[in-house]
């Protein structure tokens, strides 16, 4: 059987077996968990490599989706907020949580605009670096950082993680082109790489719910 024919064999199974895999081995993950991201590096550098700088717009639908991040969170916040403020505030992270880091890989998967989803991820995580430590504090989440440690707490950890891989894919496309145009022809390496990023997040998820 070709490598090719494996692949294609392979790759409708692959969320369930990263999943499998991680839930098994998860006592086993936490030696590896330090590798996220550099492997969450790699699989955006892979997928930025497909568009060129010109794609990057910000556009009113980049706003919207900002303004149902914030407006949405605060909504039901306060919508829960008579019920409980425990769940009110669990409620209002999880909608004012910035787009996950791989989006950008896993919407080029999926046939969509990669520079609109990436704009809008670099957007969305500085929108949580300059609001979340005011509105952590006016909803009464413990905060034992200044907003300035908090707004670089959060950038030292996001900013070069989604920064990079693309100012780094700019730079191949502008100065190498034959390095940017052989990344951007295994497009589906990204895949199995996120096969494997699944792999540790679920690991640690598992580990983290044992203990």
């Amino acid at each position: 059987m070709k490598v090719s024919q494996i692949q294609k064999l392979l790759k409708p199974w692959m969320l369930p077996i990263a999943m499998l895999c991680g839930v098994l081995f998860h006592d086993s993950i936490g030696k590896i968990a330090f590798l996220s991201p550099y492997i969450i590096f790699i699989m955006l550098l892979i997928t930025y490599c497909r568009v060129s700088a010109n794609e990057f717009k910000v556009t009113k639908f980049i706003w919207a989706l900002l303004a149902v991040q914030v407006l949405g969170a605060l909504c039901v916040y306060f919508a829960l907020l008579p019920f409980s403020s425990e769940i009110a505030q669990g409620a209002f992270i999880c909608v004012f949580c910035p787009t996950a880091t791989a989006a950008p890989v896993i919407t080029g998967m999926l046939g969509g605009s990669i520079p609109r989803l990436a704009t809008y991820s670099l957007f969305s995580n500085v929108t949580v670096a300059i609001l979340a430590p005011l509105l952590f504090t006016y909803i009464g989440t413990d905060a034992d950082l200044t907003f300035v440690e908090s707004f670089f707490a959060i950038s030292t950890r996001v900013f070069p993680l989604i920064l990079a891989p693309l100012a780094l894919a700019l730079l191949f496309q502008a100065f190498m082109p034959r390095v940017h145009d052989a990344i951007a022809s295994r497009q589906s390496l990204s895949f199995y790489i996120w096969a494997v990023a699944l792999i540790i997040v679920v690991g640690n998820a598992v580990s983290f719910i044992m203990k």
